[in-house]
């Protein structure tokens, strides 16, 4: 748990979208923790493709957990700037 929460967060800090496609993936985790990480980190990517993914989490549209996660997330996407 603990080497998926911090590589999230490494990936987030790096900014590169590259790293999408496997950060959607651990939204989906079975760690609270590790969600957080990787919604925090696909907020900070900024990347437009994420906005699907994080909506149909957000709305309780697919199995994945984190609600919470994937609305800041969107928030952050949408306002960027807006949440330190």
């Amino acid at each position: 748990m603990i080497v998926r929460f911090e590589t999230a967060g490494a990936l987030g800090d790096l900014k590169d979208s590259r790293a999408l496609e496997a950060l959607i993936e651990r939204l989906g985790d079975t760690e609270p923790g590790v969600r957080h990480a990787a919604a925090w980190a696909v907020g900070e990517l900024k990347d437009p493709r994420a906005v699907e993914p994080l909506a149909a989490i957000a709305l309780g549209r697919t199995p994945h957990r984190g609600i919470a996660e994937a609305q800041d997330a969107l928030f952050r996407l949408t306002y960027p700037g807006a949440i330190g």
